[in-house]
């Protein structure tokens, strides 16, 4: 429940704020910021698409058999990659460009390291 109640539920609260048009408020800002300070403003949810791959692999890992839980973690892992490069969610003008660049490596040696395994 909590796994995906919370994320959840902190994506409908942005999405609230959104449809009501106080993103970009000062008070929103100090009150919900570190929910979606740091993506585009297009990518407001991402919050809640990382929570469900933190889901989908603590599922993985608990769920799969031994056989194939390292190729479930690498499918998932890798369709997260592919989303973050599709979506490019990150505001990269906000943040240094390195955090954004150091988070698709951070997926690619996670990747490779379930791989070798």
């Amino acid at each position: 429940m909590f796994a995906l109640g919370l994320p959840l539920f902190g994506v409908y609260v942005i999405w609230r704020y959104k449809r009501k048009g106080l993103l970009n408020d000062h008070y929103t800002h100090l009150k919900i910021g570190t929910l979606f300070d740091g993506y585009v403003e297009e990518c407001w949810y991402w919050e809640g698409v990382l929570a469900l791959r933190k889901l989908a692999m603590v599922s993985v890992t608990m769920f799969a058999s031994s056989l194939h839980q390292a190729m479930a973690a690498v499918l998932v892992l890798l369709m997260c990659l592919v989303l973050n490069e599709t979506y490019r969610p990150f505001d990269e003008e906000r943040q240094n460009y390195r955090w954004a660049l150091l988070r698709r490596f951070d997926l690619c040696a996670i990747c490779a390291n379930i791989a070798i395994m």
